[in-house]
């Protein structure tokens, strides 16, 4: 067991509520067997559910605070105006930092977030968050150009722009293919590489989902290639591998779509001013169409770059109005107490002096103007049916802990079947019908964990995101590091496996001890809140 090595499979917005009705009908053979003979929970994520935050815990144990991932973007300094996150952004040691320390051999594909690739012992490939399969998406560089000789459908991602602008006519088979070509070159690095840790993320499941939540035919096909990968996994693992298949969050259906910065100025803390495109803006096409030719001529790299670059903004400003910027353009800053953050799921920035670049709130109006925001929003409801939209409100710190200088000033925890949007609805409505993106993410996605040295006879006991990382340098007989905020799934393992490792790695033995005496006290958010601001947890 001291050559003991971890698989981890990653599947982005797995939900036990397609996976379990599937099993019933008898559609998942593997996800079954796994069930059957390892152990499983759902796997809280972070608060909100977002993949770059959630994927970033899971690969750091860190929270938000200390890796400063929080949603897909960032604010330009000195700017309004946002862009792409990049690994360069994320401030937390990943796993796989650890391991190469200690000469331990990692393989990770499709990593989101994580581009530019790091430096490692072994092979990575970045995923969602590349720019496009032209860029520098491998470590070493020279396995791109094999990764792309032996296996010329490969993508790191699918192009869901092309989606949202409706250019893509055949999507599932689309993302069905990169999947597949995925599939492929995962078998053939398990094959043929050696390693410690094995990592791969495949996302078609969360895009799928997204737009055919509906569509029980298109789910069905994608969880069965799951499925099917997995069930290669499973007849190919040795007694010494332990496979860990977890999602970074679920998924659930919307049906309505809530424009907050349109509700922050119905609520007098934002406000507009509209304004009239002249000259050659009105003749000139919106950014969308431009965003979407480009697209379609195979430009998606160059848009990466745009958008990470200052010349956005001034190309916007001058020439090709947008319904996604112009309202930045629109903003009345001077008159503007805050804002709702595009890409974030539910984060609100105070427009404060001395850090966003035409702020007007002071310090000593900083604390009640938070909570006159979240008083406001949990009084929010739908017009159609009367539903509460908003179930909770945090401050940032209630939340994260750690040095990031962007933790957000307000997290709001939306009900089921709403979706919290940025950007400015011109028509003035602060609610809409969805009929695109008919689905989202949820709270809790999935954790499985198999192999010999698990006792299926346990069970877990509400495991994050954050929990991962720590299990896995525990599996490796890794020192785990104390400013991970997870714990060791100590609870998941042999007794036999346990007393060959020793006693449990610094203060995670006190974490777990004090998570168990809590039970089932209180809502899945409010653990976590607890969770992470326990204090001397560091």
């Amino acid at each position: 067991m001291n050559g003991s090595k971890v698989i981890l499979i990653g599947i982005d917005g797995a939900t036990w509520d397609v996976i379990m009705p599937l099993i019933k009908k008898g559609k998942l053979p593997a996800f079954k067997k796994l069930i059957n003979n390892g152990i499983h929970n759902e796997l809280q994520s972070t608060v909100p559910p977002i993949s770059p935050s959630a994927w970033t815990s899971i690969f750091t144990g860190t929270n938000p605070g200390k890796h400063n991932i929080f949603k897909f973007v960032k604010r330009k300094k000195n700017s309004y105006f946002i862009r792409p996150i990049s690994s360069r952004d994320r401030t937390a040691t990943p796993v796989w930092k650890f391991l190469t320390d200690k000469n331990k051999r990692c393989i990770l594909l499709n990593i989101p977030f994580s581009y530019p690739p790091d430096k490692i012992n072994g092979i990575m490939t970045s995923g969602l968050g590349t720019p496009s399969i032209s860029s520098d998406f491998a470590y070493p560089k020279k396995f791109k150009d094999e990764v792309l000789k032996k296996f010329p459908g490969y993508d790191v991602d699918f192009n869901e722009d092309l989606i949202l602008l409706g250019a893509d006519k055949n999507p599932v088979d689309h993302i069905l293919k990169i999947t597949d070509e995925q599939v492929n070159l995962s078998k053939h690095l398990l094959k043929t590489e050696s390693w410690e840790l094995f990592s791969v993320v495949f996302r078609a499941t969360d895009v799928i989902q997204h737009y055919f939540w509906n569509d029980n035919k298109q789910i069905e096909k994608i969880y069965a290639r799951m499925d099917k990968i997995l069930n290669w996994i499973i007849k190919s693992l040795d007694n010494d591998t332990t496979l860990i298949v977890c999602s970074d969050h679920g998924f659930a259906p919307v049906h309505t779509k809530v424009f907050m910065n349109n509700w922050l100025e119905k609520n007098k803390y934002l406000k507009m001013n509209h304004r009239k495109p002249k000259g050659l803006k009105k003749i000139l096409p919106k950014a969308e169409t431009f965003q979407r030719l480009l697209l379609m001529l195979g430009f998606k790299n160059f848009i990466w770059k745009l958008k990470r670059s200052g010349e956005l903004e001034k190309i916007l400003k001058r020439f090709v109005p947008s319904s996604r910027a112009q309202h930045l353009f629109d903003r009345d800053w001077g008159n503007t107490r805050a804002y709702f953050m595009e890409g974030s799921f539910g984060m609100i920035n105070i427009n404060l002096k001395s850090r966003e670049p035409e702020g007007i709130i002071g310090r000593e109006e900083f604390d009640d103007t938070r909570d006159l925001i979240i008083k406001e929003a949990l009084k929010l409801k739908d017009p159609e049916n009367n539903e509460k939209v908003i179930l909770q409100g945090f401050k940032g710190e209630e939340l994260y802990n750690g040095p990031s200088k962007d933790i957000p000033d307000i997290i709001l925890v939306k009900k089921t079947g709403y979706t919290l949007l940025g950007g400015y609805n011109y028509a003035g409505d602060i609610f809409e019908p969805e009929d695109v993106r008919i689905a989202d993410h949820d709270k809790n996605g999935i954790l499985i964990m198999y192999g010999s040295m698990i006792d299926k006879s346990k069970h877990l006991t509400e495991p994050s995101v954050y929990d991962i990382s720590p299990t896995i340098l525990y599996i490796l007989n890794q020192q785990v590091p104390r400013v991970m905020d997870g714990i060791i799934l100590n609870n998941a393992f042999t007794e036999e496996f346990k007393k060959q490792r020793g006693k449990l790695i610094g203060k995670p033995t006190d974490i777990m001890s004090s998570r168990e005496k809590k039970g089932k006290e209180s809502a899945v958010i409010d653990r976590s809140v607890k969770k992470l601001t326990r204090k001397g947890k560091i």
